[in-house]
């Protein structure tokens, strides 16, 4: 994994008011879970046992991951964009066949203590593979960015019928 270069500034490529605006919501996320569940008895807000407290542990590993993201070289997307998504289809086919009945639903699979729901990552992997084939076609070449569009729409449908599926 290749590290941007320290020329470029991560700061100019951040998009302030989104960012200022996801905190706004994560932090109002955050003060409602912690109204609706309050504890008279243990009423912590950092507490990792309370629901705003797993809350904030989330967040925090949202703004790390988002902060490796940055971090990360373009190119690494472009390399990795297919095995990944190849490997979260073929987990959501396995899905399919492994997985016990969770409240009704057939699409969690149980890794000891924890449970993981492969759709949710494989959300991440239509990005990935949608963003590589709508920006391989250069500029000005219509017939291949409509071939592109296709294609990422097709990887599109393949996923959902395979989450619906189960």
């Amino acid at each position: 994994m290749e590290l941007r270069s320290t020329k470029q500034s991560i700061f100019k490529s951040i998009d302030w008011p989104t960012l200022l605006i996801y905190s706004a919501m994560i932090i109002a996320g955050v003060i409602s879970i912690y109204a609706a569940s309050y504890d008279y008895d243990n009423a912590s807000l950092f507490d990792f046992g309370e629901f705003s407290g797993k809350q904030i542990r989330w967040a925090g590993l949202s703004f790390v991951l988002g902060l490796v993201l940055l971090l990360t070289d373009s190119r690494m997307y472009e390399t990795y964009a297919y095995p990944i998504y190849l490997g979260l289809l073929l987990l959501l086919f396995v899905t399919i066949f492994i997985a016990p009945d969770v409240k009704g639903s057939h699409s969690w699979i149980v890794l000891g203590p924890m449970s993981l729901q492969p759709a949710e990552f494989a959300k991440f992997a239509i990005y990935f593979k949608g963003f590589y084939f709508l920006c391989g076609a250069k500029k000005g070449q219509s017939k291949k960015k409509l071939y592109a569009l296709y294609r990422a729409c097709y990887i599109c449908f393949i996923n959902n019928y395979l989450r619906v599926s189960k």
